[in-house]
Protein backbone atom coordinates (compact mmCIF):
# COMPACT_ATOMS: atom_id res chain seq x y z
CA UNK A 1 0.00 0.00 0.00
CA UNK A 2 1.53 3.56 -1.09
CA UNK A 3 5.27 4.11 -0.29
CA UNK A 4 4.93 4.83 3.68
CA UNK A 5 4.07 1.48 5.22
CA UNK A 6 6.49 0.96 7.33
CA UNK A 7 7.79 -1.88 9.74
CA UNK A 8 5.13 -0.96 12.59
CA UNK A 9 4.75 -2.94 15.99
CA UNK A 10 7.95 -5.66 15.56
CA UNK A 11 10.43 -4.86 18.41
CA UNK A 12 11.11 -1.68 17.74
CA UNK A 13 7.71 -0.33 18.29
CA UNK A 14 6.40 2.31 16.23
CA UNK A 15 8.78 3.76 14.27
CA UNK A 16 9.64 7.13 11.57
CA UNK A 17 10.02 5.99 8.05
CA UNK A 18 13.64 5.93 7.67
CA UNK A 19 13.54 3.00 10.52
CA UNK A 20 14.38 5.20 13.61
CA UNK A 21 12.50 4.57 17.03
CA UNK A 22 11.22 7.98 17.74
CA UNK A 23 8.60 7.13 20.75
CA UNK A 24 9.90 5.69 23.93
CA UNK A 25 9.82 2.10 23.44
CA UNK A 26 7.78 2.00 26.58
CA UNK A 27 4.71 3.67 25.36
CA UNK A 28 4.68 1.96 22.19
CA UNK A 29 4.34 -1.39 23.23
CA UNK A 30 2.17 0.20 25.79
CA UNK A 31 -0.10 1.56 22.49
CA UNK A 32 0.11 -1.81 20.96
CA UNK A 33 -0.58 -3.72 23.01
CA UNK A 34 -3.85 -1.97 24.21
CA UNK A 35 -4.78 -2.03 20.31
CA UNK A 36 -4.11 -5.93 20.54
CA UNK A 37 -6.27 -6.58 23.25
CA UNK A 38 -9.37 -4.70 21.45
CA UNK A 39 -12.19 -5.87 20.49
CA UNK A 40 -12.77 -5.24 16.54
CA UNK A 41 -15.97 -3.38 16.69
CA UNK A 42 -13.32 -1.34 19.28
CA UNK A 43 -10.35 -1.65 17.05
CA UNK A 44 -12.76 0.04 14.18
CA UNK A 45 -13.31 2.62 16.19
CA UNK A 46 -10.30 3.53 16.88
CA UNK A 47 -9.22 3.11 13.18
CA UNK A 48 -11.80 5.35 12.47
CA UNK A 49 -10.60 8.06 14.91
CA UNK A 50 -7.31 7.88 13.39
CA UNK A 51 -8.67 8.49 9.79
CA UNK A 52 -11.01 11.13 10.75
CA UNK A 53 -8.17 13.43 12.19
CA UNK A 54 -6.87 13.25 8.78
CA UNK A 55 -9.70 13.34 6.16
CA UNK A 56 -9.45 17.17 5.75
CA UNK A 57 -6.60 16.45 3.55
CA UNK A 58 -8.02 13.72 1.57
CA UNK A 59 -11.12 15.82 0.98
CA UNK A 60 -9.13 18.93 0.20
CA UNK A 61 -6.93 17.08 -2.30
CA UNK A 62 -10.16 15.28 -4.15
CA UNK A 63 -11.89 18.55 -4.01
CA UNK A 64 -9.12 19.99 -6.15
CA UNK A 65 -8.81 16.76 -8.42
CA UNK A 66 -12.43 17.46 -8.72
CA UNK A 67 -12.91 14.35 -8.43
CA UNK A 68 -16.56 14.06 -7.18
CA UNK A 69 -16.26 9.83 -7.38
CA UNK A 70 -13.43 9.48 -5.04
CA UNK A 71 -14.57 11.84 -2.67
CA UNK A 72 -18.35 9.90 -2.47
CA UNK A 73 -15.96 6.59 -2.19
CA UNK A 74 -14.17 7.85 0.34
CA UNK A 75 -16.76 9.33 2.67
CA UNK A 76 -18.81 6.30 2.26
CA UNK A 77 -15.91 4.00 3.39
CA UNK A 78 -15.08 6.25 6.35
CA UNK A 79 -18.69 6.16 7.60
CA UNK A 80 -18.83 2.69 6.83
CA UNK A 81 -16.16 1.98 9.24
CA UNK A 82 -17.84 3.84 12.34
CA UNK A 83 -21.18 1.85 11.40
CA UNK A 84 -19.50 -0.95 12.21
CA UNK A 85 -17.77 0.09 14.97
CA UNK A 86 -21.52 1.02 16.26
CA UNK A 87 -22.80 -2.27 16.33
CA UNK A 88 -24.50 -2.16 12.85
CA UNK A 89 -24.55 -5.10 10.80
CA UNK A 90 -22.21 -4.55 7.37
CA UNK A 91 -21.59 -7.75 5.27
CA UNK A 92 -18.07 -8.88 4.51
CA UNK A 93 -18.69 -9.00 1.31
CA UNK A 94 -19.71 -5.46 1.09
CA UNK A 95 -16.55 -4.24 3.49
CA UNK A 96 -14.33 -6.22 1.06
CA UNK A 97 -15.64 -4.69 -2.31
CA UNK A 98 -15.22 -1.03 -0.19
CA UNK A 99 -11.55 -2.13 1.14
CA UNK A 100 -10.61 -3.23 -2.32
CA UNK A 101 -12.44 0.11 -4.28
CA UNK A 102 -10.28 2.11 -1.54
CA UNK A 103 -7.06 0.93 -2.00
CA UNK A 104 -6.97 1.24 -5.55
CA UNK A 105 -8.27 4.90 -5.58
CA UNK A 106 -6.01 5.91 -2.59
CA UNK A 107 -3.34 8.60 -4.29
CA UNK A 108 0.53 8.27 -4.06
CA UNK A 109 2.84 10.34 -1.80
CA UNK A 110 3.93 12.33 -5.35
CA UNK A 111 0.15 13.24 -6.11
CA UNK A 112 -0.37 14.29 -2.66
CA UNK A 113 2.92 16.08 -2.34
CA UNK A 114 2.50 18.04 -5.45
CA UNK A 115 -0.75 19.28 -4.42
CA UNK A 116 0.31 20.67 -0.95
CA UNK A 117 -1.94 17.86 0.15
CA UNK A 118 0.91 15.86 1.81
CA UNK A 119 -1.49 13.95 4.03
CA UNK A 120 -4.05 12.81 1.67
CA UNK A 121 -2.36 9.63 1.43
CA UNK A 122 -1.94 9.41 4.58
CA UNK A 123 -6.14 9.77 5.43
CA UNK A 124 -6.82 7.75 2.61
CA UNK A 125 -4.37 4.49 3.74
CA UNK A 126 -6.23 4.87 6.90
CA UNK A 127 -9.23 4.28 5.85
CA UNK A 128 -8.26 1.31 3.88
CA UNK A 129 -6.52 -0.37 6.73
CA UNK A 130 -9.64 0.19 8.90
CA UNK A 131 -11.75 -1.56 6.51
CA UNK A 132 -9.13 -4.44 6.09
CA UNK A 133 -9.99 -4.22 9.50
CA UNK A 134 -13.44 -5.16 10.00
CA UNK A 135 -13.38 -7.18 6.98
CA UNK A 136 -10.64 -9.65 7.95
CA UNK A 137 -10.70 -9.04 11.62
CA UNK A 138 -6.90 -8.61 11.79
CA UNK A 139 -6.28 -6.18 14.51
CA UNK A 140 -2.75 -5.39 13.19
CA UNK A 141 -4.46 -3.21 10.35
CA UNK A 142 -5.28 -0.88 13.37
CA UNK A 143 -1.75 -0.38 14.47
CA UNK A 144 -1.28 0.20 10.54
CA UNK A 145 -4.08 3.11 10.88
CA UNK A 146 -2.56 4.80 13.80
CA UNK A 147 0.92 4.57 12.77
CA UNK A 148 -0.21 7.17 9.81
CA UNK A 149 -1.07 9.40 12.57
CA UNK A 150 2.29 9.11 13.79
CA UNK A 151 3.91 9.30 9.95
CA UNK A 152 1.97 12.53 9.56
CA UNK A 153 3.53 14.01 12.93
CA UNK A 154 6.76 13.03 11.58
CA UNK A 155 6.43 14.72 8.37
CA UNK A 156 5.02 18.26 9.87
CA UNK A 157 7.74 18.69 12.09
CA UNK A 158 10.47 17.70 10.14
CA UNK A 159 9.52 19.74 7.59
CA UNK A 160 8.73 22.13 9.51
CA UNK A 161 11.07 25.50 10.41
CA UNK A 162 12.02 24.48 13.64
CA UNK A 163 15.73 25.03 15.67
CA UNK A 164 15.52 21.25 16.54
CA UNK A 165 13.05 19.14 14.81
CA UNK A 166 14.03 15.97 15.68
CA UNK A 167 12.85 16.75 19.03
CA UNK A 168 9.95 18.73 18.45
CA UNK A 169 9.04 15.14 16.72
CA UNK A 170 9.60 13.06 19.83
CA UNK A 171 7.57 15.08 21.59
CA UNK A 172 4.71 15.19 19.70
CA UNK A 173 4.91 11.32 19.57
CA UNK A 174 5.07 11.00 22.69
CA UNK A 175 2.25 12.89 23.59
CA UNK A 176 -0.26 11.48 20.42
CA UNK A 177 0.97 7.72 21.76
CA UNK A 178 -0.56 9.18 25.67
CA UNK A 179 -3.44 10.31 23.47
CA UNK A 180 -4.56 7.04 22.00
CA UNK A 181 -4.13 5.44 24.83
CA UNK A 182 -6.27 7.49 26.76
CA UNK A 183 -8.50 7.49 24.02
CA UNK A 184 -8.77 3.57 24.36
CA UNK A 185 -9.37 4.15 28.26
CA UNK A 186 -12.05 6.48 27.73
CA UNK A 187 -13.64 4.50 24.45
CA UNK A 188 -14.03 1.15 27.06
CA UNK A 189 -15.32 3.04 29.77
CA UNK A 190 -18.22 4.80 27.27
CA UNK A 191 -19.36 0.99 25.90
CA UNK A 192 -19.32 -0.31 29.24
CA UNK A 193 -21.55 2.30 30.48
CA UNK A 194 -24.11 3.03 27.56
CA UNK A 195 -23.49 0.43 25.64
CA UNK A 196 -22.04 0.41 22.06
CA UNK A 197 -24.20 2.46 19.54
CA UNK A 198 -24.75 5.66 21.80
CA UNK A 199 -20.97 5.65 23.39
CA UNK A 200 -19.61 5.42 19.26
CA UNK A 201 -21.33 8.30 18.76
CA UNK A 202 -19.95 10.50 21.40
CA UNK A 203 -16.64 8.91 21.14
CA UNK A 204 -16.71 10.59 17.50
CA UNK A 205 -16.71 13.66 19.06
CA UNK A 206 -12.78 12.89 19.94
CA UNK A 207 -12.15 12.24 16.71
CA UNK A 208 -10.85 16.25 15.80
CA UNK A 209 -8.60 16.85 12.54
CA UNK A 210 -4.60 17.02 13.55
CA UNK A 211 -4.33 20.98 13.32
CA UNK A 212 -2.54 20.51 10.45
CA UNK A 213 -4.72 18.97 8.51
CA UNK A 214 -7.71 21.19 9.34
Amino acid sequence: MANRVHCIGGRNGIQRPNGDRFMSLERSEKLIGMIRQLALPDAAAISASCSSRLMPALLRYLEGERDIARQALFTRAQEAIWLFAGGNPISQSDLAHLAEATFAAIPTDEESVHAAEPYAEDAAAAICYGLRLCASGDITNAIWASQRIFDALDHYYICGEYPDPEYAVQKAWDIEADGQVGDISDLNKLVGTLGREDAIQIFRLKSRPLPFVR
